[in-house]
């Protein structure tokens, strides 16, 4: 769900032009980042409850990586 909404975001980017274009490029490795610390914070929970939290603490290490590959690659966008 979390990459969708980044990609949702690069694709509204796209179909724009001048700020607004700059602002969501800025918005999608957010997105992504605010997915990480989420499912960070529910691997937290599910680990002091006792419960499965290594699913959690995979789905976290996929996005901080995702959150990396978003940020070098709007990265260009960014300095044109």
């Amino acid at each position: 769900m979390t990459i969708g909404l980044a990609l949702l975001v690069l694709v509204a980017a796209g179909l724009t032009d001048g700020t607004a274009r700059t602002a969501l490029i800025v918005t999608a490795p957010i997105v992504v980042l605010v997915g990480a610390v989420a499912a960070l914070w529910r691997t937290y929970r599910n680990w002091r409850a006792g419960g499965r939290w290594q699913v959690w603490q995979g789905a976290s290490w996929f996005l901080l990586a995702m959150f990396i590959f978003f940020l070098f690659g709007t990265g260009p966008a960014l300095v044109s």
